[in-house]
This record gives structure tokens, C-alpha cells and sequence, in this order.
């Protein structure tokens, strides 16, 4: 409704019978019409546990600086200092076109069990909270040019009655939280502010600087409806005991924008048939194509049915190349998200395929939760995995302790486990700088439920990242977690150096199964400007020689395995600059316990539209990402009988799929 009434306010200039300026984009009436409507003051709405949405981070930036009367001294300047990296969000630098966040975003809990979206929640990680009250309090307690590591400016602000408790509790609740603050929160800042002024023969700034440092905690300053507190602790996560059993991990990098693995596995020659596939490549690629000379050939096995017995990887892709000669690594051809096997024929006469093909926001959730045709209410296929080995097995086997990671953020992939998902920083665990001095105030503030499904949110992702963060920096600390290898300082490097930190922490941990999530951006290459997908299998490369490289240094190359996915692969041929969305790519799963030196899937056995698979100018996938987690989810220890909770279409590509069909493929690849 709101914007059934801004939208004439900006266009006219009035609203509501005033007339502000009486011209097209006059910000007086958008103003009015958004701050009087209805709904914006409506107490009704307000008290409705499922109305409003979490705060986004700049935004309660720029709050406190507004409400403490912050004024820069001129020698620097907010965006510098307040970064993606520390909060989550920066003034002017959007990750991508897409915004900080998708509008589609579900974070699991409460949110999800009230079937709602919440956009902001997805930067409502620990990393991020953490680091944005690291950075708020720096600017209460500091504030001033003698800080300019913190802040280049100094605070204004003092309350009208400073030597009223009530009083000033009431002003700091106006302007911090709307007058919204739980009646615990408020008893116990009004406590903390009169035994500040007590303690310092009453200096009315420091006593302040103790209320306003603890508004911050509060769920209320973080949610826009009323928290409605209720007097139950928050419900603590089960911990699952070890058994004892042999480690296992799964690392997942995501490659976030669409990658280009067409030429990530490459025909080169030794084809059937009489074809030359590579001359097909170059000559549909154009110059995308790479030079036949530059690549990095590989045998392929006669039985593996490719069309050709000599491919070629990447040239920059040197640890891929060192782990299929190796038998550590196999190449995954044509891969894509599928409800059932397609070929064109079965695509035209109408058959089932994923929702929004070609858009990235659902074909990441399609791609990560492996469940297409229920993307909107569908776990990830890790989260899934993670759920299955929590449980008892049918076979009376006890349920596995297990812990998932990631070093990038929220993700759709390890949603859906019974414990949730450790975030931290590819610098490592964000800690609660003062944490020594806070932990009993905040524990009081964040740990018990609330009502509004937005601060609850909130509050059990604060909580349980300031605890898990202090307990997974005291095990990486040992001296027994030290890495023995060099890593770089490109993306993928940096968090895969944190994965091999807690991997070498395993004995420390006690965790028999690990997960970790790490991602790449920048790969949607739409123009020849954003064709240096070169330097990003780079980077990744970088990061995979060291981490492979450190895993056979702790002797636990065996008990990892390493795949990577991205949204969608790109088109066959050149958009005159850079590719378009696609479909079906390559993808590539390595590890010690790999029976690697092959390429398992179809790889297409023409490039020309002739071809049974060709949908215009990208390929339907003949290999589907249940055959990749089938194969995967049995090496970690989920039992066949159980194995449709993680892959509810697997019946489609196995007992219900026609023999030789392309895409009747199930993998089993793993010793």
C-alpha cells in the first residue's frame, strides 16, 4: 500500500491535501507520504511478530552517527573506514548489480517457519554482527581524532538530565529503539548507566558511553517491529557426542556469477567419428576459444565413453592437471541442475525442467539445494547430507557429530542441518573485541526468545556466534592446528587457508564429519572487459595447489574431497565479446579417496545445432548434480536406505529412467 501512495506523492508533490512543492521528484511529499501513511504508524502493525525486517548495517551506521552527533574532523571519511569486510555492507560498493543481498532470501528458523523472506537477514552473519558492534563501540567509547584507526571525528552527544537514570533511559530509548526496549533491557541498561555514574563521582559522558554501548546489544535497535521478549532462554543447540569414527570433509567453492568451464575441460584430439570436436569448439567459441597449444592435455580411459580420448584442462588449472594424472580427480561433464533427464525432443514436448532457467538468484538456490522444482521451500543438499548423518541411521548406526563451515557468508548449500552453520572471516573467527567485559550483559540481552520472528532471528545468531567464535579461536590457536604451507593473499587462498586451519584443528575439535563452504565472485562475463576468467582459474588454482599441498602435509588427503559449482555454465558461443547465461558446464571433485583419471558424465559428441542436447546457444545437461552428491553423500556415511532425504529426485535418474537416456548417470566414484 505504501507505495500505492508514495508513487503520486514523488510524481505530483503533495500528499494527503498538503502540497510540498507541487513538481515531479519533490522529496518533501515522498517524504511525507512514507513517514504518515497508515502502516508506518500503525501500533497494530508494530506488534505483529511477523511485521517489519531486520536493519541493514550501514543504515544503523549512519543512525548512531546521527543520534551521538558525530562530526568528522575532516581527515577522513566514513566509507573509508566502515567496509564490506568489517560489517557487511559499504557506502558505493555493491558486490554486484544485485545489491548487498537477494530479495528472495529465507534465513532458516523463524523466518522460515513463517514462510517469509527477510533480504537483509542474509548479511546477518556472526562475522558481520561481530564486526559491526567491534566497530560501534570503538566509536562510543573512542570517538575522537586521537582514535583515527577507529574513527577520524569525535560524539556531540549528551542527554538533557544526565543525573536522571530514568530520564536519560528514556531519551537514549527514543532515539536508539523507538521506545520499543523490553522491559528487561531497559532494567538492566538503567542498572549499568546508574553504577557507571556512581563509580565515577557522576560523569554523566562515561556513564552514557556504558547505556549507549548496550543499546547496541539490544534486539530492538537491529528489528523494526516490538521485540515482545518472552521470559524463556533461548534453546540451546543440540551437541552431538563423537564416536570416534575416522575424519571425513567436504570442501564446496562456489563460483558465483555463472562460470565460464567451457573452457575449464577442453576437447583436444583422438576424437571418434571422424570429427575434429576441437575445431568445432573454436570455431563456435570465436575468440573466447583457447589455443589448443596453451592447454594442458589429459588421457581419457576408453571405457569412460567420451567422445574423445584426449581432452585438455585449463592452462592455469595446474593442480586440477597434477590430481586427474595423479588418479586423484575426476572431470564432470555437462553438468546442471535437472528434475528429470532432458534432451531437446523431451525440453520441446513440455517435460519438467528447473524454474527460471538462466537467472541467477534461483538457479543458486536451484544449483545449492539440488531439489528443483521446490526451490522456494527446499534445505540445501549439504544442510541435507549434514541432517541424515545427525540422525541414527537405519542400519542402528549412531548418529555422527558433525560441523559445517563458511568462510563466505549465508548459504543456501548448508541450510537445512540440526546444528546451525559456523560463519567466520577469511581472516578467521570475528571475536567480540570486548568480550571479557561484555559476556554476562550480553548473554542477558541476547539469550532469551523473542516473539517478533525478525529479533529472534537476530539475537540467536548473535548469541551463538560470540560463543562458538571464542571456541574456535582457542582450538585454532594450538600449536597443533599450525599450518606447515604457504598460502597466498588471493580470495580463494585466504579461505581455504581457514579450512586448512580447522581441519588441522580436527583432534581439537572432535568433529567426525566436517562441511566448508568458501566462494569466488565475478564470474558472470557478459563483455570482453569481464573476460579475464583466466586470472580467476588463477586464483583458484593458487589457493588449490596450497590446500592440497597442506592436506598431504597433516596425511589427511584421503579423507577430503574438494568439488566446486556455480549457477549455471555460460553459452557455447561468443555474445561478440564475453558469453551469456547458460545451462549445463564442467565441474571437477578431487581428493585422496577419489578413483580419479576420468571424466564421468556425456561430454557433448558435436557442438552444431544438429546436436540431441543443444538448446539454442547453451547445452542441456547430460549429468545431473544428484549423481555428483549420490556419490559424495555415500562416502560420508548417509545409508542408501535414507539417501532420498538428501536427494528427493534421485528415483528420476535411477529406477525411473529410461536406459540409455542421456543423464541416467549415478555416481559411485569413491573408494
Amino acid at each position: 500500500m505504501q507505495v500505492l501512495t508514495t508513487a503520486p506523492a514523488l510524481f505530483t508533490g503533495a500528499y494527503g491535501g498538503t502540497t510540498y512543492g507541487a513538481h515531479y521528484g519533490d522529496l518533501g511529499a515522498t517524504f511525507a507520504a512514507i513517514l504518515l501513511d497508515r502502516e508506518a504508524r500503525s501500533l497494530t502493525l508494530d506488534m505483529d511478530p511477523i511485521h517489519g525486517q531486520l536493519r541493514e548495517p550501514l543504515l544503523k551506521v549512519y543512525h548512531i552517527l546521527r543520534t551521538l552527533g558525530f562530526g568528522s574532523n575532516g581527515k577522513g571519511y566514513l566509507h573509508d573506514i566502515v567496509t564490506a569486510g568489517s560489517i557487511g555492507q559499504q557506502h558505493m560498493k555493491a558486490p554486484t548489480v544485485f545489491n548487498f543481498y537477494d530479495p528472495l532470501y529465507q534465513p532458516p528458523g523463524a523466518v522460515a517457519e513463517a514462510q517469509l523472506v527477510s533480504p537483509e537477514a542474509q548479511l546477518g552473519t556472526g562475522p558481520n554482527m561481530v564486526g559491526f558492534l567491534n566497530v560501534m563501540t570503538g566509536v562510543i567509547r573512542a570517538g575522537s581524532s586521537g582514535q583515527a584507526w577507529v574513527w577520524n571525528g569525535m560524539t556531540s552527544y549528551l542527554p538533557i538530565h544526565p543525573a536522571n537514570s530514568s530520564a536519560t533511559i528514556d531519551e537514549l530509548e527514543l532515539l536508539l529503539t523507538g521506545g520499543r526496549l523490553a522491559a528487561p533491557a531497559r532494567a538492566l541498561i538503567k542498572a549499568r548507566y546508574e553504577q557507571k555514574l556512581a563509580s565515577t563521582g557522576g560523569n554523566a559522558a562515561e556513564a552514557v558511553r556504558v547505556a549507549q554501548e548496550l543499546f547496541l546489544f539490544a534486539s530492538e535497535f537491529h528489528a523494526s517491529n516490538y521485540v515482545q521478549e518472552r521470559a524463556v532462554p533461548r534453546t540451546a543447540l543440540p551437541e552431538i557426542p563423537s564416536q570416534n569414527r575416522p575424519y571425513k570433509a567436504i570442501v564446496y567453492l562456489w563460483l558465483d556469477g555463472g562460470a565460464d568451464t567451457w573452457n575449464l575441460l577442453v576437447p583436444h584430439s583422438q576424437c571418434t567419428g571422424g570429427v575434429d570436436l576441437y575445431n568445432e569448439y573454436a570455431a563456435v567459441r570465436g575468440a573466447n576459444a583457447l589455443p589448443k597449444s596453451t592447454q594442458l592435455p589429459i588421457d581419457v580411459p576408453a571405457t569412460d565413453d567420451q567422445p574423445c580420448t584426449k581432452f585438455a584442462i585449463h592452462h592455469k588449472m595446474t593442480a586440477l592437471k597434477a590430481a586427474y594424472d595423479a588418479a586423484d580427480a575426476v572431470l564432470l561433464a555437462n553438468i546442471g541442475p535437472l528434475i528429470q533427464p532432458l534432451d531437446l525432443q523431451s525440453y520441446n514436448n513440455g517435460a519438467p525442467r528447473p524454474p527460471s532457467l538462466f537467472a541467477h538468484n534461483l538457479q543458486t538456490t536451484v544449483s545449492q539445494n539440488v531439489h528443483a522444482q521446490n526451490s522456494a521451500s527446499a534445505r540445501g543438499v549439504l544442510g541435507r547430507i549434514q541432517r541424515v548423518l545427525e540422525g541414527d541411521q537405519p542400519s542402528g548406526e549412531l548418529p555422527h557429530r558433525v560441523r559445517s563451515y563458511s568462510i563466505a557468508g549465508n548459504a543456501k548449500v548448508l541450510e537445512g542441518s540440526i546444528s546451525a552453520p559456523e560463519i567466520l572471516s577469511a581472516d578467521g573467527p570475528v571475536r567480540l573485541s570486548r568480550y571479557a567485559a561484555l559476556q554476562s550483559d550480553v548473554s542477558e540481552l541476547a539469550g532469551s526468545e523473542a516473539a517478533s520472528i525478525y529479533a529472534e532471528t537476530y539475537g540467536g545468531v548473535l548469541e551463538r556466534s560470540i560463543e562458538s567464535a571464542e571456541d574456535l579461536k582457542r582450538a585454532l590457536d594450538n600449536p597443533i592446528a599450525a599450518l606447515s604451507t604457504t598460502f597466498g593473499s588471493d580470495v580463494v587462498s585466504r579461505q581455504l587457508q581457514q579450512v586448512a586451519k580447522i581441519i588441522g584443528a580436527r583432534s581439537i575439535l572432535g568433529n567426525e564429519r566436517e562441511i566448508f563452504f568458501i566462494s569466488y565472485g565475478g564470474w558472470d562475463s557478459h563483455f570482453a572487459g569481464d573476460y579475464d576468467v583466466a586470472k580467476k582459474w588463477q586464483d583458484v588454482n593458487a589457493g588449490l595447489t596450497s590446500f592440497v599441498t597442506e592436506m598431504k602435509a597433516q596425511g589427511i588427503w584421503d579423507n577430503v574431497t574438494f568439488t566446486m559449482a556455480s549457477e549455471f555454465g555460460r553459452t557455447i558461443d561468443s555474445n561478440g565479446g564475453g558469453t551469456d547465461h547458460g545451462w549445463g558446464g564442467h565441474s571437477f571433485v578431487m581428493g585422496g579417496s577419489i578413483k580419479g583419471g576420468h571424466i564421468l558424465g556425456k561430454y557433448p559428441s558435436t557442438y552444431s545445432q544438429s546436436s540431441p542436447i543443444r538448446l539454442h546457444r547453451t547445452f542441456i545437461p547430460t549429468l545431473s548434480h544428484e549423481a555428483l552428491w549420490h556419490g559424495l553423500a555415500q562416502w560420508m556415511g548417509v545409508e542408501d536406505a535414507v539417501m532420498t532425504n538428501v536427494l528427493p529426485n534421485l528415483r528420476k535418474f535411477t529406477s525411473e529412467c529410461s536406459p540409455g537416456f542421456p543423464g541416467c548417470i549415478i555416481l559411485t566414484q569413491v573408494r
